[in-house]
């Protein structure tokens, strides 16, 4: 058998949707190649696999049972590779249909060239800077993460890192080349060796890049083509996981290859990290704090002025007992508050009927515990209903203010769609199902010679179409327009406008708003309310009150459950976050495709008299389970199956 003349391997963690647009541009570029993929994945919890072997039964696949890395996963690839070239290739980038003939002829035409990337544009059109990159010397790794790089981006010393000095329009020869893309010449490779497996992410194309140049060979950055970068992997830049893996890559790089320096490196390296995640870690965490304060603010001194204002109407002066104002007062609003975070009220959402419902409970439980109280403890019934009252209207004017209701609009997303007719119906079709607010202002198909009064055809007039009709978003139909058209117009239109890009079948669609923001597709598949921290919350809350009363009245309840050893194992897995009360029934063999909970003492069949058995059926029943999921469910289970709390 001939050797193909390129390997492509790519390593893919839960990105799909990434991943089979991915492999669309990759297929597309390599019409006039002889060009072998492989695909290792690292124990995707997603269908990634199925997809691969239902779509792309061409593609050689390996699956991991756990995540190896993404060192160890690409060691994988090039071991089992052929080709005279190998490409690293991340599952969330977009390949113009040139890109791998230009790196592939201008690797046979330089020899002394041991590895090429190209440029790189992010989901807004944005050129990425760590398309190419120098060498993290000591200084450089203090300029990068200490923000001086950022202060004087065009800089050759303080911008070493993205080689701000150079222009990213022309070929360059670089220090370092990313590993989203890098393709390297089979001997490069065994003149260097493989990627080292000490980093598990981060770095490794670093080290890579230094240990080829080091064998003899230079590095090219060719700007004649370009692909798109979506960042779909799942870690966030900036978050303190990041930083501290990036942290330990690059003190790995320093004690590998700049020997009695490395201290020092790493001294500069910790006194920018420092910084870096301590703003990452307090930043959003103040923002948090501050609404808190805001909201106790607000609903204090409201019940305060309540309370105040009562007692000069109705009894000329003070009247209520001066632990009102320190102990009432903020416990009202501290079971206002907390009752408001359970029902997503510190969500982005603006659901105004689940921030009535945390009102309504709220009230409720402090109604029932004011009951409770001895007749001393009671100060005034009347001054809790409208602390209330105040709490809802406060809870209201918050949301109206939010929302812009009544004298704003909803912002709604004005539409273009590049592609065919039947393209855009299914695109419509799709952002209708999924509730978007969008308002269409039509389709361009240039291919289509039929006149037709939504088609605006002509390439030509586009940025003149997008500033008169105020377009927000276009949706790119990726099998009918090529990608190098698409980085074409992102790169003419600007950010200002959001841009995504559309499967061959229509029924997906990924995009990316900027280099800092993860990947982010929409699917005819739905948000499932296991996913959402607050209910997940709730169902934990409900967990551990349960166990409290179920402890409290064991010995009535214990004469109706069997087998009670195996209850109490149960509830003390319950108590220790090893268990929930309820979960997904465990031998439905899609559970890897639902929101991660707790393993149940019982699940959702057990409220029916005769358990559901087929695969296919306990799926659709977990599936509806996390969808549709609430405390009230996991309550009838509960009751239903009360007898069988000692199972599981």
């Amino acid at each position: 058998m001939v050797a193909p003349q390129l390997s492509v391997v790519i390593v893919n963690y839960n990105v799909r949707y990434f991943l089979e647009q991915c492999l669309n541009s990759v297929l597309a570029a390599a019409h006039s190649l002889s060009v072998e993929i492989i695909v290792v994945d690292n124990a995707s919890s997603d269908d990634s696999a199925e997809m691969i072997r239902d779509r792309f039964p061409s593609v050689q696949f390996i699956g991991n049972t756990e995540n190896l890395g993404f060192a160890k996963a690409n060691n994988q690839g090039i071991r089992l590779a052929k080709g005279a070239f190998l490409l690293l290739l991340n599952p969330d980038t977009i390949l113009q249909e040139n890109t791998l003939r230009i790196c592939v002829e201008h690797l046979t035409e330089h020899p002394a060239t041991g590895a090429v990337g190209v440029r790189m544009i992010d989901g807004s059109g944005k050129f990425l800077p760590e398309s190419m990159r120098g060498l993290p010397t000591p200084l450089v790794a203090f300029c990068r993460f200490s923000g001086l790089s950022a202060l004087f981006p065009h800089s050759r010393l303080l911008n070493r890192y993205y080689l701000g000095h150079l222009d990213p329009r022309q070929d360059q020869q670089v220090e370092v080349l990313c590993g989203a893309f890098m393709m390297v010449r089979r001997e490069a490779i065994e003149a260097a060796g493989l990627l080292d497996e000490s980093y598990f992410m981060y770095g490794e194309d670093i080290d890579w890049s230094y240990r080829i140049t080091k064998a003899g060979y230079h590095l090219d950055y060719l700007a004649s083509t370009s692909i798109i970068h979506y960042k779909g992997e799942s870690m966030r830049k900036g978050s303190l996981k990041y930083i501290r893996i990036f942290y330990q890559a690059m003190v790995i790089f320093a004690n590998k290859h700049f020997g009695k320096q490395a201290y020092w490196y790493t001294w500069l390296l910790r006194l920018g990290i420092y910084s870096q995640a301590a703003w990452a870690f307090i930043g959003p965490r103040l923002i948090q704090v501050l609404r808190l304060v805001v909201d106790a603010f607000f609903l204090i001194a409201g019940f305060y002025l309540l309370k105040t204002g009562w007692e000069l109407y109705k009894y000329g002066g003070s009247y209520y007992p001066e632990n009102y104002n320190y102990v009432y007062i903020p416990a009202y609003a501290a079971v206002f508050m907390v009752f408001h975070a359970l029902h997503g009220g510190y969500r982005r959402s603006l659901e105004v009927w689940k921030w009535f419902r945390g009102w309504f409970w709220a009230l409720i439980t402090l109604l029932i515990v004011y009951a409770l109280l001895p007749e001393l403890w009671r100060p005034s019934r009347l001054l809790l209903l409208a602390s209330g009252g105040w709490a809802l209207f406060y809870w209201l004017i918050k949301w109206v203010v939010r929302s812009g209701w009544p004298w704003q609009k909803v912002p709604v997303t004005r539409v273009l769609i590049i592609g065919s007719k039947a393209t855009s119906q299914r695109l419509l079709d799709l952002l209708e199902y999924l509730k978007q607010p969008f308002e269409w202002v039509g389709y361009m198909d240039p291919d289509d010679p039929n006149p037709d009064s939504e088609n605006f055809r002509d390439w030509s007039v586009l940025p003149d179409l997008c500033r008169s009709k105020r377009v927000d978003e276009i949706i790119f139909s990726s099998p009918e327009i090529s990608v190098s058209a698409i980085t074409q117009w992102m790169t003419i239109l600007g950010p200002d406008i959001q841009y995504k890009m559309a499967n061959e079948t229509a029924l997906s669609i990924i995009s990316s708003p900027s280099k800092d923001t993860r990947g982010e597709f929409i699917t005819y598949r739905l948000q499932q309310n296991l996913q959402l921290p607050h209910y997940l919350v709730q169902k934990r809350l409900l967990d551990l009150i349960l166990a409290f009363l179920l402890l409290i009245f064991f010995p009535v309840h214990i004469w109706f459950i069997q087998p009670k050893k195996g209850f109490w194992r149960n509830w003390w897995q319950v108590i220790t976050n090893q268990k929930s009360w309820v979960s997904y029934a465990g031998e439905d063999p899609f559970i890897r495709h639902l929101p991660p909970i707790r393993p149940g003492v019982l699940d959702p069949t057990s409220k029916y008299a005769k358990r559901a058995s087929l695969p296919d059926t306990l799926h659709k029943i977990n599936t509806l389970y996390a969808k549709e999921f609430d405390i009230w469910m996991d309550i009838e289970i509960i009751f239903r199956g009360f007898k069988n709390l000692g199972h599981g």
